[in-house]
């Protein structure tokens, strides 16, 4: 009796540690499919941030004419970047510097036409603007455009003076009467208002920017990405 116990309780021992192992085993083949599942959503996460990190800079970096430019946001206002590093060599030791261009206007969709290349350092660091005030009292961001301008060409080093076109009007503002005649080892820049907005190269350094329904930001805007792109070229 005790033996034949003894072999009942041997052989449920027996299917016991045969049902364990087989939950066991099961147990872990869930463990491998959890697992396997688990990495194959963390792979599919890695490749979706990838794709929409890399499409998102496709869509806000292009190349205008050599100058890689990216779009991004000044506060809510969406503004184009190029940045660019230039070396002053007229010192005794080589200084480099780097500025940022903002613009406000994508330059691809800028069609200001521009007749001639653009040097502005020609003739050195000293630069001209002669201003023709007439036409300009309806646009409101003149000022402010004329501005950048001037901060573009100081940034980039360049010594700027401002003045007119008109000796009696200098002479009655007590300002520095300019023209291309006048400064003829200068650059001189003349911008004035008109019936069509163009940049203009009327000699070797004197250029006219005639602005027509106070596109001023686009008029310098274009000289400013022209004068860089022309500038290249010439490297």
């Amino acid at each position: 009796m005790c033996a034949r116990y003894m072999a009942e309780k041997v052989k449920e021992n027996s299917e016991e540690t045969k049902i364990d192992e087989e939950l066991s085993g099961l147990n872990i083949k869930i463990r491998k499919k959890e697992l396997t599942w688990i990495i194959g959503v963390m792979v599919f996460l890695i490749v979706v941030l990838f794709l929409t990190f890399y499409l998102s800079q496709s869509v806000n970096t292009f190349t205008y004419d050599t100058l890689k430019f990216e779009k991004q946001l000044y506060g809510e206002v969406p503004v184009y970047v190029y940045g660019y590093t230039f070396k002053d060599i007229t010192g005794s030791a080589v200084q480099e510097y780097r500025y940022q261009l903002l613009l406000r206007l994508d330059p691809r969709k800028n069609e200001i036409p521009v007749t001639g290349e653009i040097t502005l350092n020609t003739y050195g660091r000293d630069l001209y603007i002669s201003v023709n005030t007439t036409g300009f009292d309806l646009c409101s961001t003149t000022s402010r455009d004329l501005a950048t301008l001037s901060g573009f060409l100081t940034a980039n080093l360049f010594d700027v003076h401002g003045g007119v076109p008109d000796k009696e009007a200098a002479r009655e503002a007590n300002a520095t009467y300019i023209t291309c005649e006048e400064y003829p080892q200068k650059t001189v820049l003349t911008i004035q208002t008109g019936e069509q907005s163009e940049i203009r190269k009327i000699a070797d350094s004197c250029y006219q920017l005639t602005i027509a329904n106070c596109e001023t930001v686009n008029v310098i805007e274009k000289l400013e990405v022209q004068s860089l792109i022309d500038a290249k070229k010439r490297k």
